[in-house]
C-alpha cells in the first residue's frame, strides 16, 4: 500500500481483491506474523468438503510455545468447550461467534452476504466485528488440525494495564472500537463492554505501580471522546448490471 492503513485496511483490501479479482470459493486470510504449520491449508480444505455450505473456519492458533496463542482464542455460545483441550476430530463445533485473522479461512457466500471489513478500525476488533457479523448468519467452525503459529513477542491478550512502550498508544484504537461495537449490540453486550472500559481506567487510576499511568489513562479518555465521532460505513459487495455479486 502507499500508506499505512493499519491491519484492518489491509485486510479490508485484501478481501476486497479476492472478492472483485477472484472467482475462487474461498479466501485464506493470516497476519504478517503467522507461521501455518505444513497441512493447515490441507485441513482447511478438507474440514471445508466435510461441512459444504458455512461462514468461516477458525484455524487453530498457537503460541511459539504450543501453548494456545491466548489473543486468538474463538469466542463460542456456551457449550462447556475447554480452550486448551486438544482434538483428533477436524471440527469441534458448529457455534463459533467470532475468531482473528490470524489464521481464517472465509466463504466467498459470507463476504457477498455481509460485505466486507470496516477498515476504518485501523487496528484491533475488526476481526471481532467482521467475524461476528458472518456467525449471525453463517454456521462457522474451529478446525484442530489446521495449526498456526502466532509469532507474537509475549503470549498476552490485549491488557492496557500491563502494556508498556510504543504499543501503549494503540490502545486508543481499541477503546474507540469497543464502544463502537458495543453500540451495535443488545442492551446487554453495550453495558458489559461499557463497564469493561469503565474498569480498566478504575484500575489505571488506582492500581500501584502501573507504568505509563497518565498517559494511559489519557488513551482511554481520547478513545471514549472519538468513540462519540465514529461512525464508519460497513462497506457491501456491489452487485453487477447481471444481479450477480
Amino acid at each position: 500500500m502507499n500508506k499505512n492503513i493499519g491491519g484492518a485496511g489491509g485486510f479490508y483490501v485484501g478481501i476486497k481483491t479476492f472478492q472483485e479479482k477472484t472467482n475462487d470459493d474461498l479466501v485464506w486470510v493470516m497476519d504478517d506474523d503467522t507461521i501455518p504449520e505444513k497441512e493447515a491449508l490441507e485441513n482447511f480444505v478438507k474440514a471445508s468438503n466435510r461441512i459444504g455450505k458455512f461462514g468461516f473456519l477458525a484455524g487453530n492458533v498457537r503460541w511459539i510455545d504450543q501453548t494456545p496463542a491466548i489473543m486468538n482464542v474463538p469466542a463460542v455460545h456456551n457449550v462447556g468447550w475447554n480452550r486448551t483441550a486438544e482434538s483428533k476430530d477436524d471440527v469441534l463445533y458448529p457455534v463459533l461467534i467470532s475468531a482473528s485473522f490470524v489464521s481464517l479461512l472465509i466463504s466467498r457466500t459470507a463476504i457477498s452476504a455481509v460485505g466486507y471489513p470496516i477498515k476504518e478500525f485501523f487496528i484491533w476488533g475488526d476481526d471481532v466485528e467482521y467475524t461476528e457479523r458472518i456467525s449471525a448468519r453463517f454456521s462457522s467452525y474451529f478446525v484442530s488440525q489446521s495449526i498456526a503459529i502466532h509469532e507474537t513477542t509475549r503470549n498476552i491478550g490485549t491488557n492496557l494495564i500491563e502494556e508498556t512502550g510504543d504499543r501503549v498508544s494503540r490502545y486508543f484504537y481499541d477503546i474507540r472500537n469497543k464502544i463502537y461495537r458495543g453500540r451495535k449490540k443488545p442492551i446487554k453486550g453495550h453495558v458489559r463492554m461499557d463497564v469493561g472500559i469503565a474498569v480498566t481506567l478504575f484500575q489505571l487510576m488506582v492500581r500501584p505501580g502501573v507504568k505509563q499511568r497518565i498517559r494511559k489513562i489519557h488513551v482511554v479518555l481520547k478513545g471514549i471522546v472519538f468513540s462519540w465521532l465514529f461512525h464508519p460505513k460497513m462497506e457491501q459487495v456491489k452487485k453487477s448490471s447481471n444481479g450477480q455479486v
